[in-house]
């Protein structure tokens, strides 16, 4: 019947794509829906015109769950650093397959998304997930289709319309230590394997896998600064890795004169340990580092300045990853152009950084707008008194 059958109360069109690498015939049957026959006929002469026109999307019966687990995650493995992989294959894992693996890729619809983010953010599903995590699951599933639009799986990136109704990020301060703070948890430190790396994030502002990647031959006591070139990170698959940095960028790193003297006293105390160890030490010329010379596993470090900070009375309870935040608030509140603490922390653009310490800028301007008022005031006052 021209193209169209009828099953019960639904309309089904007959059509053919285009004929099979080897020739065979590639004809398809698309449900219209319950719809009178016009209407059946209209929808077919419509798919028939995209198919011509080569803007057809074919029929297939791939899962979400199977298009992200057998096609998605193993491209993306080729592309991404290890770690990357392991947060993409987490959450494809622990939630997009148990909640949407089930429904065909092509019935993917903008309210399956906007529903299944709704109820992880509510708790519905067990734990809470935050707005921001929910934030990253979504650009994980528009990544996604979005490669499926490209090859023609699905017609449109649904994750763009369900992009609108994303719960809202609340924006928080980021944790940082005033200046009294970080001088009382450096003198906590002091006689401790964490002084000298304490001091040099404190004053350097490198993330904590760059401080424990940072190697001899990157500092220059003399000059007074180090080059960080890499970082230090844990996988499943690799264990620890050295890789490059966020950016993938090289920085240079001026030290402050209070740094160089506790790295040279820490070299000299390591120096002691390689001669007493001799062969059993494991010189990879690392700066920061186990005593026998192997890499200070991040979790471990991270563990080590966490239990310290617990010693302190009344002490605010702050990340190692805090201490890049004080580093930050420190220089922008002393003055320091956001650009230059934008390349010291090794921030890809200055608006990151001005986006991310936006409530330490605010508190700036209006210091800066006192200062311009009492300026005008005395410049007033000169006048007046010049004419007196």
């Amino acid at each position: 019947m021209d193209g169209l059958r009828k099953r019960a109360d639904r309309w089904y069109a007959i059509v053919d794509f285009p004929r099979h690498p080897d020739g065979r015939r590639n004809r398809k049957e698309i449900a219209l829906g319950s719809v009178g026959k016009r209407k059946a006929q209209k929808l077919r002469a419509e798919i028939v015109a995209k198919i011509e026109s080569g803007n057809a999307v074919e029929p297939a019966k791939v899962t979400f769950g199977g298009y992200l687990t057998n096609e998605w995650l193993p491209l993306k493995k080729q592309q991404v650093s290890p770690k990357t992989f392991e947060r993409y294959a987490e959450i494809v894992r622990t939630r997009l397959v148990p909640r949407l693996g089930g429904i065909p890729l092509q019935r993917l619809t903008e309210s399956h998304l906007t529903a299944a983010y709704r109820d992880w953010h509510n708790g519905a599903e067990g734990r809470r997930i935050s707005a921001l995590t929910i934030a990253h699951i979504h650009r994980i599933v528009a990544q996604a289709l979005k490669r499926a639009v490209r090859l023609k799986y699905v017609a449109t990136n649904v994750a763009d319309f369900a992009a609108e109704d994303l719960p809202q990020i609340e924006k928080t301060e980021a944790a940082a230590l005033t200046e009294e703070q970080s001088i009382a948890l450096q003198d906590a430190s002091k006689g401790t394997r964490l002084e000298a790396p304490i001091l040099f994030a404190i004053d350097t502002g490198c993330r904590r896998g760059e401080v424990l990647a940072l190697r001899w031959e990157d500092v220059d006591l003399d000059g007074s600064f180090a080059v960080v070139r890499r970082s230090l990170e844990t996988t499943k698959e690799r264990g620890l890795r050295f890789k490059d940095t966020k950016t993938g960028r090289v920085r240079v790193v001026a030290l402050d004169e209070e740094t160089v003297v506790a790295l040279r006293r820490y070299r000299a105390k390591q120096n002691e340990r390689r001669l007493l160890l001799g062969p059993a030490y494991a010189d990879g010329d690392l700066v920061f580092c186990n005593d026998d010379g192997t890499p200070w596993h991040p979790d471990y470090f991270g563990k080590a300045f966490s239990r310290l900070i617990a010693t302190l009375s009344g002490f605010p309870k702050v990340s190692l990853h805090g201490l890049r935040h004080t580093t930050a608030t420190t220089m922008l509140r002393n003055g320091v152009p956001a650009k230059v603490v934008a390349e010291r922390l090794g921030h890809s653009t200055t608006r990151l950084t001005t986006d991310r310490y936006q409530h330490v800028l605010a508190g700036m301007d209006a210091e800066a707008a006192r200062k311009a008022g009492d300026a005008r005031r005395a410049a007033r006052a000169r006048m007046t008194a010049a004419k007196a």
